[in-house]
């Protein structure tokens, strides 16, 4: 009884953070589609065209941090169901114990962790390519005639945060990417990390 509790309050929470990913995706096509269209209606100054470029960055960031949460999580699910003679799960303990001990060995299947990441690739690459519209807008104008900026000063410092932020969200999807597929949390890492935190436990 404790361990179908325990399964399903998991597996709940799995799919409310998969339904969250989904959520702060649409928010930010939909925050990003009404501000282009306010721009181009009503011909304002070009730096509105960039505002939806740090929101983008950070929806990115949250969908890949639930990705990895998720990952854990499924990756505790699995272990309860191939540990049918343990019948005791205590997940917030184990969970605590899984955070404060570091990387195990293992073995990742690249293949096979790529098709499991195809949804967060798929929309981390759609929000990259939105940001570089964005971009484009701001140095080129819906019309393709570059746009002027506020003064010369001031455009050094916008070019700087425009690129900082392009490289920084390329960045940080590529590595957070890495890290699911072939990195500390795949799947193969993240069980191995479960077992041995499984054989820590007092008495068990």
């Amino acid at each position: 009884m404790h361990r179908d509790i325990i399964y399903q309050s998991i597996r709940d929470e799995i799919i409310d953070q998969k339904r969250c990913q989904f959520q702060l995706f649409s928010i930010a096509l939909a925050v990003t589609s009404a501000v282009l269209a306010y721009a181009a209606a009503t011909k304002v100054h070009s730096l509105v065209y960039i505002t939806p470029m740090l929101l983008i960055e950070l929806a990115l960031i949250v969908i890949f941090d639930k990705a990895v949460t998720i990952q854990r999580k499924v990756g505790y699910l699995k272990k309860i169901e191939q540990n049918p003679d343990i019948s005791l799960w205590r997940w917030e303990t184990d969970l605590d114990n899984y955070r404060g001990h570091l990387a195990v060995n293992y073995q990742a299947n690249l293949s096979g962790e790529s098709r499991k990441h195809s949804y967060v690739t798929s929309v981390g690459v759609m929000m990259m390519v939105l940001a570089l519209f964005c971009a484009g807008l701001f140095y080129f104008g819906p019309d393709g005639a570059a746009l002027p900026l506020v003064d010369n000063r001031a455009a050094g410092w916008i070019d700087i945060f425009v690129l900082s932020v392009l490289l920084s969200t390329a960045y940080f999807f590529c590595s957070k990417r890495k890290s699911l597929v072939t990195g500390v949390n795949c799947s193969a890492a993240i069980s191995a990390k479960w077992d041995m935190i499984l054989q820590l436990r007092p008495g068990e």
